[in-house]
């Protein structure tokens, strides 16, 4: 249900664009799983918007160089000027913390 929840909310904000240019909406199934894995009731806004945009980090701006095992890691301060900082995922936040308790 959590997970569900979710990925409603992230197909509904959109927020790169992924449904918009033509993408199954099951694109925010990776996401909404691995956000709701990382909740739990004692996480305030601020905490469940930096879950959020970590799972977009990880998705985004980490990964291995092609043809070879070499990571390649974009920083935060970096990515933040990038995909955002977490408070662009307050709405989301705010949204999972009011409709299933956390």
């Amino acid at each position: 249900m959590i997970h569900d929840l979710i990925r409603d909310l992230l197909e509904d904000a959109d927020l790169f664009g992924y449904v918009a240019a033509g993408s199954f909406c099951d694109i925010y199934d990776k996401h909404a799983e691995l956000i709701a894995a990382k909740l739990s009731k004692d996480l305030s806004v601020d905490q469940i918007e930096n879950v959020i945009w970590d799972v977009f980090y990880q998705e985004l701006c980490v990964c291995n160089i092609a043809g070879s095992n070499e990571p390649w890691v974009l920083d935060r301060k970096h990515a933040a000027a990038i995909i955002g900082g977490p408070d662009r995922f307050e709405p989301i936040a705010i949204t999972i913390r009011n409709m299933i308790g956390y």
